[in-house]
């Protein structure tokens, strides 16, 4: 199974900061362990012009970045 990094850039902070390494199925279960981490990060103070973005990596591929923004998070979405 491919190894997922999920790291958080930007928000005011200078460096990225690596949140979770996980061994996933693939990249949809990634999207959505994404998802996840990043809803609990906005629990304890979420503001709706978050500048925070996480990336998702396997290896040297990256397979999605996703914004911080609650009003994106609200629909689900669909990898093509």
């Amino acid at each position: 199974m491919p190894n997922y990094r999920f790291v958080i850039h930007g928000g005011g902070q200078r460096t990225a900061v690596e949140v979770e390494t996980l061994e996933l199925p693939d990249d949809d279960s990634a999207w959505e362990v994404a998802e996840n981490l990043i809803r609990g990060l906005l629990k304890e103070g979420p503001a709706e012009d978050d500048g925070r973005v996480m990336e998702i990596t396997e290896d040297a591929r990256v397979v999605a970045t996703i914004a911080f923004d609650l009003k994106g998070l609200r629909d689900k979405r669909t990898l093509q």
